[in-house]
């Protein structure tokens, strides 16, 4: 092609990994060894200076006792009923915790408040089992015996906790974050105590030790074993035996995003006939069918097989009728919460019991199924608003049970840590206490919910918290070296000062005219400037995560699994030829998950052209296949010709499965333009 004045515009992104020539990427302390910012720690005596600092605030501050009861309720004039242990109570059509002296009670608590924390330590050699070489310098064993706490792995936050407050670092950091917890608003540590504590009421996490396990995904429990409540009842007594008499805790908890979906009855079905809940499954759809197995063996397409054939046979999910998978997770959420639930209140019978925390990749019917036995709802939502929550928001209000949100978090990428979503990645940290008011704000006005967990105090570590892609992000409020964020905890405050009125119903919450201005880093923002300001839908974000998936792409375009609602077109953005120019190209790379039962790019994706940015003819599309990974890589490229005055191209997604919408995703696009 003979072009004159050709010009290409690509998005081009790398990964953060580093290569053998350059390879040191944290400092002694744990830090990015690429970036400066202000305050970044040089020396021990910085960090102890540090330490006196902020000593001269915190050592006078102290909770109001005239507002507040020991635990944090609050003193208003409205005492409740009073049994020694936090309870639940619906006041005025508003859910409440109430504290063992009787008080209302609104959790505003941070997670994994403790050093040992497993997040917070990283591998000391790779995969292979080769020392790393992305430190500079690690902890002396022998001055630090604290930082390898966990065998294989190093503890840099350890390390800095006692260098910043010497020998005695573990019972001063658990004065010091209680303080600051208290100065910055905070009632509780939530979760990720891990057994412990630091003063304040908190959720006690539990795990439910040698039980039958489905698949590889280990989070998920075959609760038909018959010896399910035999095989977990030691776990519930341990915890239980642990924590009855202790009026801080407010709940039990236990695993964590360990439920449910369609895709893990699919797995079920391919399991070995020793798989309990495949057996179940079968049964519960011959009861289906009045008890006639034919028709089950006939809807797998295997006419007169018997039951041990099916068992022993992997199935396809694909003939069961929707509704009838949503009952079983419905069916088996009752039973695994019903035997839990029955065991601690054998072993404590005074607690309460929230099971565990729910993500969005599990169905509704699990947590639903959940709410008959269990005191409250956990949720784990990482975003501007509930999300994928508020989407099933009138089935919770039928129900109503009550919710806490006890994972949450805003992120920057920056200090060499990663993106962790496009819903909840700002620009700064001033913009991460923006984030937490519109978050927290919002919510606490929900009639059903109790409060929030933020995740977490401290960040993890730069160099990752497992190999080969573990989590490496700027959740902390504080940072490794043990330094707050203050410019983030501004808003914090902000927020913690109004939250429990705002549950009262009294005073409006804090809002921004466009929430998602706040959202986007260096990468997300270059992937998206070529499109014209206001064309992208609300319901489109930029995805950081997995991209040894992606070709080591570490930013693309989706539609928000946890926000849209129904199937349809979602622009992800108009782009412009410019003055004098006009489209002659463009070449896209998109991405497909290898599981997507539709594997036609031109069902997924959609580009059209116009000449005066109002009327729009569809492009049709040339897909090429390119990579095979997780997701599978395509090129799309015009079919014909473009139109010869297209200044004009819309790309956009056609989602068909909501619960899927993240299985299409936009990676690099080219345009080529001429005058």
């Amino acid at each position: 092609m003979n072009l004159s004045h050709f010009h290409i515009a690509t998005l081009l992104f790398g990964t953060l990994a580093c290569t053998a020539a350059d390879t040191a990427i944290v400092d002694r302390y744990g830090q990015y060894t690429r970036e400066e910012w202000p305050g970044k720690i040089t020396s021990d005596g910085q960090l102890r200076a540090d330490a006196s600092r902020e000593w001269e605030k915190l050592s006078s501050l102290a909770p109001d006792s005239a507002r507040f009861d020991r635990y944090g309720g609050r003193r208003d004039g409205k005492v409740y009923r009073a049994t020694g242990f936090f309870r639940l109570e619906k006041i005025d059509g508003r859910w409440w915790f109430i504290t063992p002296e009787g008080n209302r009670f609104f959790l505003q608590g941070v997670d994994a408040v403790s050093w040992r924390e497993n997040g917070y330590n990283t591998p000391l050699l790779n995969s292979g089992g080769s020392p790393r070489k992305e430190f500079s310098e690690l902890p002396d064993r022998t001055l630090f015996p604290e930082a390898y706490h966990t065998p294989g792995k190093v503890n840099f936050l350890a390390a800095n906790l006692k260098r910043k407050y010497g020998q005695d670092f573990d019972r001063k950091f658990r004065d010091i974050a209680r303080r600051r917890l208290q100065a910055w608003g905070f009632n509780s540590t939530a979760k990720w105590g891990w057994g412990e504590t630091i003063g304040l009421p908190y959720i006690e996490d539990s795990h439910a030790g040698a039980v039958n396990r489905i698949g590889k995904n280990y989070r998920a429990i075959d609760m038909y074993d018959p010896d399910f409540a035999r095989k977990v009842e030691p776990a519930v007594k341990a915890v239980c035996d642990h924590r009855r008499s202790d009026p801080m805790l407010i709940a039990y908890s236990m695993e964590n995003e360990n439920g449910w979906s369609e895709e893990l009855v699919g797995l079920i079905l391919k399991e070995p006939a020793s798989c309990f809940a495949k057996a179940a499954f079968l049964d519960f759809l011959t009861r289906k069918r009045n008890g006639d197995f034919t028709r089950v063996a006939a809807l797998f397409g295997f006419p007169g097989a018997d039951r041990t054939e099916l068992l022993n046979t992997e199935l396809d999910i694909t003939p069961i009728p929707s509704t009838e998978v949503q009952e079983f997770i419905n069916l088996s959420s009752q039973r695994y919460h019903r035997i839990l639930r029955e065991l601690f209140r054998k072993h404590d019978p005074d607690h309460l019991f929230m099971g565990a925390a729910h993500c969005p990749k599990q169905s509704i019917d699990w947590y639903e199924g959940a709410t008959r036995h269990v005191d409250f709802l956990g949720f784990n939502i990482y975003g501007l608003s509930l999300g994928w929550v508020e989407r099933d928001m009138d089935r919770l209000l039928k129900a109503d049970t009550p919710f806490a949100v006890l994972e949450y978090a805003f992120v920057t990428e920056s200090r060499g840590y990663r993106a962790y979503s496009g819903n909840n990645t700002v620009r700064t940290q001033t913009d991460r206490g923006t984030g937490f008011r519109i978050f927290t704000e919002q919510a606490a006005l929900n009639p059903l919910c109790l409060g929030f967990g933020y995740f977490i105090y401290w960040d993890q570590p730069v160099s990752r918290r497992s190999l080969p892609n573990g989590e490496s992000h700027n959740f902390g409020l504080v940072s490794q070296c043990d330094q707050p964020y203050y410019e983030m905890l501004e808003g914090v405050k902000a927020a913690n000062a109004k939250l429990f009125d705002l549950h009262d119903g009294k005073g409006t919450p804090f809002v921004i005219a466009v929430p998602r201005s706040i959202l986007g880093s260096q990468k997300s923002r270059a992937l998206t400037e070529l499109f014209l300001p206001g064309t992208q839908s609300e319901n489109v974000v930029y995805d950081p995560s997995n991209p040894h998936y992606f070709n080591g792409e570490t930013a693309r375009l989706k539609v928000d699994e946890n926000c849209v609602k129904k199937s349809g077109v979602y622009p992800a953005g108009i782009l412009n030829s410019g003055d004098g120019q006009r489209f002659t190209g463009f070449n896209l790379t998109v991405y497909l998950w290898q599981k997507a039962i539709d594997q036609n790019p031109a069902n997924h994706f959609m580009v059209e052209e116009s000449h005066d940015g109002e009327r729009y003819t569809p492009v049709d599309l040339k897909a090429v296949p390119g990579s095979r990974s997780e997701f599978n890589a395509w090129k799309l490229t015009p079919a014909q010709s473009l139109k010869r005055g297209t200044s004009y191209l819309r790309i956009s997604f056609k989602i068909r499965q909501v619960n899927q919408s993240w299985a299409a995703q936009i990676g690099r696009i080219k345009v080529e333009k001429q005058p």
